[in-house]
């Protein structure tokens, strides 16, 4: 993370090489976008220990995810939820 007077850049970079920059000036955008990627990996975690056999990973992956931000707030749930919603309409489930 970079502060530059009332801007902050998140920063992801790997073996020197940026990988993406994201800018904000809200303190609550920057938060959501640490918490979320925190939030992802406990409900990745969490849908690895729970697995079901033949149904798309993600159905359980994703709700954790949304359950986990909706406990901090509701917007922050809203705005997953948002983003689940897109993911589903390019790359909907598929169970087998």
């Amino acid at each position: 993370m970079e502060v530059k007077s009332d801007e902050f850049n998140y920063v992801c970079s790997e073996r020197g090489f940026e990988i993406y920059r994201r800018r904000t000036t809200s303190l609550d955008e920057l938060l959501y976008w640490i918490i979320s990627g925190v939030a992802f990996k406990l409900a990745s975690d969490y849908e690895l220990a729970n697995r079901v056999v033949g149904v798309d990973s993600r159905r359980l992956l994703f709700s954790q995810y949304v359950s986990i931000l909706g406990r901090i707030s509701d917007e922050w749930k809203k705005r997953a939820s948002d983003e689940v919603e897109l993911i589903l309409i390019n790359a909907p489930y598929l169970d087998v």
